[in-house]
């Protein structure tokens, strides 16, 4: 059938839906802007589904076709789908599979014929054959190149089909090399070129004159590479296109192309679809005619075109506008604005001015009002109003970019749009977004919610929910009656792989690609809201537990102040009993160091919680109370080899309660004990200066890295986590900082140059009242104040099991050390270091216990360097740890270790794992001696082919033909005989080190790995 019109009168209001992708390129906007020229003029509500191809391959883009289950009887009378783009990447078998998912609802097919359902097809193969005619009749061309679109698409199929049959029908040969493969995009063009002129090494003029494109994007492409190269077109190359698209008239030289008639394709399709709609019978199929339009791509002369009622558009005009000046230019600016075709007189009146400034030399006579002069003045116009438009387009795009990529509230969101949206024309649109936000792929989730709809004065009045409407009905029924009509752009909202919902947008805007581009960022400006909105109630809920959590430490706390105080009160009568009780004393102790934690715990929250602990109304004297300090931490850090030197100005008062200030100096002067090394400093200076009291405590400890200095104040801030017993709870410093802050004083933290830090605590000095000032004494004392005296190993004996037991907390190994010597050699190792040099170098060990968190190596690291001695690899490992974890205990018997025991722990159990771990390897042990010893006595007894037997001065020879000295036969025996190697280094009276030395020698000598090796040797 040809492409007559069937002149379909609407009498009725239908609601007709075209199924397309992204208005971003020419070929769907050209249809959509015809659909919408028609749909006006027959009465037609008219929407335009705005999804991707399916199938498509490109990451994310599929989620756009959710929105294609939109289209159903609900709310559509017929449904047109533009098939040759919408079905592009997919099988036509696929294609027609997902037609039939729209059942009932009338169907019409554009651009591809699809079994049984009514098809309006372009003359893909009359457009091609007249093209190639063209250039083998006019212009003689004989050696043709051509240039194929997706092989998968049936219009490109149609093109290569014709272009073929007509170069049969002239007789020409058809030569494979001369067919390039393309994609229908403009860089596929370039490459079909460079795959021309460099691999395939052909000569333009000899092996080709001219080149036929698929369409006019690949065509672009080739003409820019011929002319990158210096080939001239069309004088060395001929090239034509297919589509007719805008940029083709443009082209230097303009494009000789078959023009692809969007306006009749889609008029005779919503024709089709009316008929059916009406139950009229219809046609299967109807074609439609595709002209093709030479101009100087092919040779033809630059009128060819303008003949053909396709006007041509000289290059250099495009800039013309851009170098008027700003007045000139905003006359023409407020004649666009009031009219799309503005006057003549005006574009006249430029071209002259142009032509006075030697800008434009088209015309020779300013009263000229030739032909030329008049369609120059008109492009110019066409040029300056896309230009202008192009301006406002930019200019709209940059206004709402920039206001959604700042949006923090949905509130803020719906508001941006319903201010600029109107400004590009949009005079209506409705924002709707799923009610199950997990909602990806294809699937279309069932409800959907309401939450803007502007009918082109203002937002209608919604809940402030929004309303919830089945997603298949587009818009809730009240909203729909009242304000979809006419035409409308629905797009689908998602970001990534998360489906939001979907946006309508008022489909009269001159704006046509501005739809694709608000779909992308009112997307990223939704998913950015709905992130910062989850975020928000995450912080809300984590706040809420964090409080929970508080709350119930703080219980916690309280509970077990009680049953603490009973015992250390009782504690305290034991120890005027036993005063020299070391063992009352560290119990004392660590009870101290655990109400002082729960103490600085229960303070830290009421001090950020605002509540009020101190008042700071009360004189006190620093110097004197300072003073006493430093006395009273004298003794602590001379037992720990401490130089504590302090420099005390006298008569300095402050105002501050005594309590609180009394915490202060003990927090900072026992931290500053207790982390510094033996054969440390601390200076302690008090000076006054200009009604200001500072106070500076400076040490050469490890101090702290750059980037905890700013941290070190906050509550809970631990410098290293590895060993919690030496760090407290991390909130010392954070309730001086916050005690400070209340008493209007000021501390500051600082790195020395060489070595430590200097704590600065800045005072108001007062001078009224201090005969009544304040004097702390003896409120708080250091709390460590045991000295941690360096452990020796004693009554060890060569008959007793040895164990080695590390950890870097010395209370705890000499309480080990006490509890378990009797039975066992007890050796003690403070750091993972002192324990691998007594492994390595002196210790014969059948245990090896430690703790996990020890400062620079821990636990964990330990047991795997163990594995690098040969000596030690198979030693029995217990860990014995405040790690409750399940994960730490799967990574501590992942890496080998025979138990896991937790802190605290009960001495019984520990004792009784011990006792089993060693008699279960003695066992074994003995099992092993008695199974290598068979191999050996087997391999003593063995044969020869000659069957002589193999002696053990036989054995000896051997072993002395290979070059091994007495002592490397030594060992060789004695590791035949199964002893391990402290056993060996026992037995000669030789190191380990010589031992592990001769082994590798002995190993390397004979070609073998191990000891199973070494016996099979001989076996």
């Amino acid at each position: 059938m040809t492409d007559k019109p069937l002149n379909i009168k609407s009498q009725l209001k239908y609601r007709i839906g075209i199924l397309g992708t992204d208005l971003h390129y020419e070929n769907p906007i050209s249809i959509f802007r015809s659909a919408r020229e028609i749909s006006k003029n027959l009465n037609l509500d008219f929407y335009y589904f705005s999804g991707e191809p399916y199938q498509v391959p490109y990451a994310f883009d599929k989620q756009a076709n959710i929105l294609y289950y939109l289209a159903n009887p609900q709310t559509l009378d017929g449904l047109i789908l533009i098939s040759n783009i919408i079905g592009s990447f997919c099988s036509a078998r696929t294609f027609r599979e997902r037609c039939l998912e729209f059942d009932p609802l009338p169907l019409v097919s554009m651009g591809v014929p699809v079994k049984n359902i009514p098809s309006v097809i372009v003359d893909n193969q009359t457009g091609i054959n007249e093209a190639v005619s063209h250039l083998i009749e006019e212009h003689h061309h004989t050696r043709i190149v051509y240039i194929h679109g997706r092989p998968e698409h049936f219009e490109a199929a149609e093109r290569f089909k014709a272009f073929r049959e007509t170069m049969k029908r002239y007789g020409l040969e058809h030569n494979e090399d001369l067919i390039l493969q393309g994609n229908f995009e403009q860089h596929t063009g370039t490459d079909a070129v460079k795959e021309l002129l460099d691999n395939k090494n052909k000569k333009p003029g000899k092996d080709f004159s001219a080149i036929v494109c698929a369409n006019d994007y690949m065509a672009a492409g080739v003409i820019l590479e011929l002319q990158n190269r210096g080939i001239a077109v069309p004088e060395e190359i001929a090239v034509t296109g297919f589509d007719n698209v805008k940029f083709s008239e443009c082209l230097l030289p303009s494009l000789s192309t078959v023009h692809y008639p969007f306006e009749a394709l889609t008029r005779q399709t919503i024709d089709l679809l009316l008929m059916q709609i009406k139950g009229e019978k219809v046609p299967e199929l109807i074609t439609v005619k595709a002209p093709f339009i030479p101009s100087l791509s092919c040779g033809c002369p630059d009128s060819a075109r303008e003949n053909s009622g396709m006007p041509l558009v000289p290059e250099n005009l495009k800039n013309l506008v851009i170098n008027l000046d700003p007045e000139f230019r905003r006359k023409i600016n407020n004649e666009i604005l009031h009219s799309i075709n503005p006057t003549l007189t005006l574009w006249k009146n430029a071209l002259i001015r142009l032509r006075k400034e030697n800008k434009w030399n088209l015309i020779t006579s300013e009263d000229s009002l030739s032909e030329g002069f008049d369609w120059s003045a008109q492009m110019l116009g066409k040029i300056a109003f896309n230009t202008f438009t192009n301006a406002n387009y930019q200019n709209i795009i940059y206004r709402i970019g920039s206001a959604l990529s700042t949006t923090l509230n949905l509130k803020e969101l719906l508001t941006i749009l319903t201010t600029l949206l109107p400004e590009a024309q949009m005079n209506k649109f409705c924002l709707c977004l799923y009610e199950d936000p997990e909602t990806s792929g294809e699937m279309l989730p069932p409800k959907s919610r309401l939450i803007l709809a502007y009918d082109g004065k203002s937002a209608l009045k919604l809940p402030a929910d929004g309303l919830v409407f089945a997603t298949k009905e587009l818009l809730p029924g009240g909203i729909k009656a009242e304000i979809l009509h006419n035409t409308w752009v629905i797009l689908s909202l998602y970001f990534n792989e998360k489906q939001l919902g979907f946006l309508l947008l008022d489909g009269s805007s001159y704006f046509d690609n501005l739809y694709w581009n608000l779909r992308n960022r009112i997307s990223g400006a939704l998913m950015g809201v709905k992130l910062l909105e989850e975020t928000r109630k995450s912080n809300e809920l984590l706040k809420e537990a964090n409080k929970q959590k508080t709350q119930f430490f703080i219980n916690v706390a309280h509970e077990t102040k009680t049953p603490l105080t009973l015992i250390k009160n009782y504690l305290s009568l034991s120890r005027k009993d036993h005063p020299d009780d070391k063992n009352l004393r560290i119990i004392e102790e660590n009870i101290d160091l655990l109400l002082g934690n729960m103490l600085n715990f229960l303070d830290v929250e009421k001090l950020y919680k605002g509540d009020t602990m101190y008042n700071h109304q009360s004189p006190v004297d620093l110097s004197q109370s300072l003073g006493k300090k430093c006395e009273m931490f004298r003794g602590f850090a001379q037992k720990k080899n401490i130089n504590l030197a302090f420099n005390i100005e006298e008569q300095v008062f402050i105002q501050i309660d005594p309590w609180a200030l009394d915490r202060i100096l003990n927090n900072l002067l026992d931290n500053g004990v207790k982390y510094i090394q033996k054969g440390g400093k601390i200076e302690i200076t008090l000076r006054q200066r200009k009604g200001k009291a500072f106070l500076e405590i400076r040490d050469n400890g490890p101090g702290f890295p750059e980037s905890a200095i700013n941290h070190v104040f906050e509550p809970y801030f631990l410098l290293s986590r590895k060993k919690m017993s030496k760090q407290g709870m991390g909130v010392g410093l954070s309730i001086v900082k916050k005690i400070m802050d209340d008493a209007g004083a000021e501390i500051k933290l600082e790195k020395n140059k060489n070595k430590g830090v200097t704590f600065t605590l800045i005072f108001d000095s007062m001078t009224a009242g201090s005969e009544k000032a304040v004097i702390i004494t003896g409120k708080s004392h250091p709390v460590s104040t045991i000295e941690n005296s360096p452990l020796v190993e004693r009554n060890i004996s060569p008959k007793k099991p040895s164990l080695l037991i590390v950890d870097d907390n010395i209370q705890l190994l000499a309480f080990l050390q006490q509890a378990l010597e009797k039975n066992y050699n007890v050796f003690l190792a403070g750091n993972v270091e002192e324990a691998l040099f007594k492994l390595k170098y002196n210790l014969k060990i059948d245990l090896i216990i430690s703790d996990i968190m020890m400062d620079d190596i821990d636990g964990f690291s330990f047991l795997s360097e163990i594995s690098k001695i040969g000596s030690s690899d198979n030693i029995p490992f217990i860990f014995l740890s405040a790690l409750s974890g399940v994960r730490e205990r799967i990574k501590g018997l992942g890496l080998g270790a025979i138990d896991y025991i937790e802190k605290p722990f009960s001495l019984e159990e520990l004792q009784t794992k011990i006792e089993s771990i060693l008699s279960l390897r003695q066992r074994q042990e003995k099992k092993d001696l008695i199974q290598i010893r068979k191999k050996i006595n087997a391999l003593l007894s063995t044969h020869t082919e000659n069957r002589v037997e193999l002696s053990m001065q036989n054995f000896e020879s051997m072993c002395r033909k290979l070059g091994m000295s007495n002592r490397k036969l030594e060992i060789t025996q004695l590791l035949l005989k199964g002893y391990l190697y402290k056993q060996i280094a026992s037995k000669l009276n030789i190191s380990m080190r010589t031992v592990e030395y001769h082994i590798a020698r002995i190993y390397k000598i004979l070609n073998v790995k191990n000891r199973y090796e070494l016996i099979s040797k001989f076996q």
